[in-house]
């Protein structure tokens, strides 16, 4: 009888063990699932500031009796082309992405976003906006130019605010 009984102690106790031991990896997995979810969030701003500068360059503008996309828009200012319908191209493009990202970011005081800049590489058009320093988000999107030529790098930088804890 008292081998039975002790038997009987071993298989709970390996029991005990195989619970111990499932519950310890649950932990060990909620650890690291809690972990990724905190990264996450600014992931998913990249690709939401990326998004909307690639929509932002397919923004079409009436320039004279046509409609141009702004991407086509800030490749004529970097070659040169002066006016469209009696009006600087920079200035159409400098108008037409400060509009846009007043309407993106109608509160960059109070917001999330606390400042934005956006630049053109071979070309002077800068558009800024709001506090420009601190955290930030940047967003890239290459416009084509001429075959053999490099192209328009348009850079998005969004200032943000860091997280209270």
């Amino acid at each position: 009888m008292k081998a039975r009984k002790k038997k009987a102690q071993q298989e709970v106790f390996g029991f005990v063990i195989i619970v111990l031991l499932v519950i310890v990896i649950a932990i060990i997995m909620l650890t690291f699932s809690l972990q990724r979810s905190k990264r996450k969030p600014m992931l998913t701003e990249d690709i939401k500031v990326n998004d909307l500068l690639s929509a932002m360059m397919q923004t079409t503008v009436l320039c004279g009796n046509e409609y141009k996309k702004l991407s086509e828009l800030v490749v004529e200012a970097a070659g040169g082309t002066q006016t469209c319908n009696g009006i600087s191209v920079s200035e159409i493009v400098k108008n037409t992405t400060r509009d846009i990202l007043n309407a993106s970011f109608p509160t960059l005081q109070y917001g999330y976003f606390r400042g934005y800049n956006l630049t053109f590489s071979n070309i002077n058009i800068n558009v800024a906006s709001g506090e420009q320093s601190g955290n930030l988000v940047v967003g890239y999107y290459l416009i084509p130019t001429a075959p053999g030529q490099e192209g328009i790098e348009a850079k998005l930088y969004l200032y943000y605010a860091s997280q209270q804890s």
